[in-house]
């Protein structure tokens, strides 16, 4: 029907209509049409907010996990934890040598996989909850 005219169209509905008898509405219609817009207006608002908080939430871990991550390493805190403490840590030379070598590598990778990985929820995410909008509103 896109490539009907609008004026066409509405010819077409009154011409429909013509013949129906008009009735008036149920006393309630106008209240129960009010609250479900209200209700559907607060789902998009309600929806619209946990995506704000995922994502600041899922950004602040992100910087708090790698400028932790950053810091343990490059200040040296994991070779003064070995030195301290040799009795405890010394079977971990291995590690201490693996994390010391392939951190960096490790910690872009993670980085990279984790990106991927958040945007691809996401796109899945946001495209399922379109889906929902157009059901909640009966689209």
């Amino acid at each position: 029907m896109s490539n009907i005219e609008p004026d066409i169209l509405d010819d077409m509905i009154e011409d429909a209509l013509k013949s129906e008898r008009m009735q008036r509405p149920s006393i309630g219609f106008q209240r129960r049409v009010q609250q479900k817009i209200e209700i559907a207006s607060q789902i998009r608002k309600d929806r619209k907010r946990i995506r704000l908080v995922m994502f600041s939430g899922f950004t602040i871990f992100t910087l708090v996990f790698g400028t932790s991550t950053l810091y343990f390493y490059l200040s040296g805190i994991w070779n003064l934890l070995l030195v301290s403490v040799p009795n405890v840590l010394s079977k971990m030379n291995v590690l201490d040598v693996f994390i010391n070598q392939y951190w960096l590598l490790g910690a872009l990778g993670g980085g990279v996989f984790c990106t991927i990985s958040a945007s691809i929820l996401y796109l899945f995410w946001s495209h399922t909850q379109k889906k929902q909008d157009q059901f909640d509103l009966g689209e």
